[in-house]
């Protein structure tokens, strides 16, 4: 559940993947990996597309924030579950969406 700034509790809503793509400051490109010998046969990868600045103007991900808050986009990966026509199981990591994140810092050590 979210609790907007009223304090309306409602859930998120969902966004066609078209229109997310429209929207996004990372942009976002759409790949299908298929292989006949694999179940699922196919799989839907979002990837961060070369450069995924080019829509957002100067929203923070570009560096249009200030301050020492740094941000960029980054590649999500999410872990599949296939098998193959043997039954074979087995992990892929794929990637599922682009995403501007915060940059991990490490914090200053004092010397003695």
């Amino acid at each position: 559940m979210l609790v907007a700034a009223g304090g309306v509790r409602g859930k998120p809503s969902g966004l066609a993947l078209s229109v997310a793509q429209e929207r996004t400051v990372c942009r976002t490109e759409v790949e299908y990996d298929e292989d006949p010998q694999r179940i699922p046969r196919v799989i839907k990868l979002l990837r961060c597309a070369a450069r995924p600045h080019t829509q957002c103007g100067a929203a923070p991900c570009c560096g249009g924030a200030g301050g020492a808050l740094r941000l960029a986009c980054a590649q999500l990966t999410d872990a599949v579950l296939v098998s193959d026509r043997s039954n074979r199981t087995y992990t892929l990591h794929v990637p599922v969406g682009c995403a501007c994140v915060r940059h991990t810092s490490s914090t200053a050590h004092e010397i003695n």
